[in-house]
């Protein structure tokens, strides 16, 4: 039994919409189009923004087996990971040169089960074609979304070798939210980029952008406009949401001065920008250890050791915030 697009759709996480191509695949996206449009004048940050950061499959269903088509297009990353009632049980990670398609063949345990597909953060994978064997049943999972996640590439999931273990992924799971990720690798603040009109109205908005600044903007002054004006129309955005701000890790290096600035004055930057509105402001920089070994390129990007002390830093400083009265 295949299931329909619309049942296929249903069970899809962490996308604001699912659009159906001429050849049958669903292509989750998180961003809006009005998004998506910003970004496409620039080649390497529309594939990054057209990517799955945070978008899995989840069901529950009393199959023995099921079946799954994709194909992956902007971006050569092809990394899955399946969980079956909490546990991980199957990981694919591949680099495909130019994108590729293939099936996904499961068996899974007599009985019912909960299952949960990760998709991959630095490529887009579009879905088709869900097969179980005939009589089985395929529920969706509920999905709600809370949190809005906004950042650069360590927020996408850059470079983690497990999706599961990228820190939005792990402390959205920790802290038992649903989220929209819509970070973009290699970005700084860009204020023209936040769309309200998402379809939900998030509880939560993170906001992680400060090492591109760092190393990309042409002077204090730059940063100091676009962080203020990002935090400003965020929280206009979305008046009723719980904003945090988070600070930059540790990276390597960081002590160099550049344009603009040093890499405590940027932070101080962006501190003030989202104090400003009122934001809660998280203090990153000893949550990484200062060691290579916990990062993917020995200096800025996680690895997946890096993330889980990201993600368990992050939980502690933010639950006391989220614990209702």
């Amino acid at each position: 039994m295949i299931l329909t697009q619309a049942e296929l759709a249903a069970l899809i996480h962490g996308a604001l919409s699912v659009e159906q191509d001429d050849e049958g695949y669903l292509i989750p996206h998180r961003m809006t189009e009005k998004q998506r449009e910003f970004y496409k004048p620039r080649e390497k940050a529309y594939a990054r923004a057209c990517a799955t950061p945070n978008v899995r499959l989840a069901f529950q269903t009393d199959a023995d087996a099921f079946s799954i088509d994709y194909r992956i297009t902007y971006g050569i990353k092809c990394f899955f990971d399946l969980f079956v009632d909490g546990a991980l049980v199957w990981h694919c990670g591949d680099v495909l040169e130019g994108g590729g398609k293939g099936t996904f063949h499961f068996d899974l345990p007599e009985g019912t089960h909960d299952v949960v597909l990760y998709l991959p953060y630095l490529a887009r994978a579009s879905l088709a074609n869900l097969t179980v064997p005939d009589g089985a049943t395929v529920t969706p999972l509920p999905w709600r979304p809370t949190m809005l996640l906004l950042g650069d590439s360590i927020t996408q999931g850059a470079v983690a070798s497990y999706p599961s273990n990228t820190y939005a992924n792990r402390l959205c799971d920790m802290l038992g939210f649903d989220a929209v990720n819509q970070a973009v690798s290699g970005e700084i603040f860009r204020p023209d980029m936040i769309d309200g009109e998402l379809g939900f109205s998030p509880e939560i908005v993170t906001v992680a952008y400060g090492t591109n600044d760092f190393a990309k903007c042409e002077s204090a002054e730059e940063v100091t406009e676009n962080a203020t004006e990002y935090y400003r129309r965020v929280r206009a955005t979305f008046p009723e949401a719980k904003l945090f701000s988070i600070l930059p890790i540790w990276c390597a290096g960081h002590g160099k001065l550049r344009p603009a600035g040093s890499f405590s004055s940027v932070r101080q930057i962006i501190r003030t920008a989202a104090e400003a509105v009122g934001a809660t402001v998280i203090d990153t920089l000893n949550f990484v250890p200062h060691l290579p070994e916990f990062f993917y390129d020995q200096r800025l990007h996680p690895n997946d050791l890096g993330f889980l002390h990201y993600a368990s830093g992050l939980y502690a400083a933010m639950l006391p915030h989220l614990k209702k009265d």
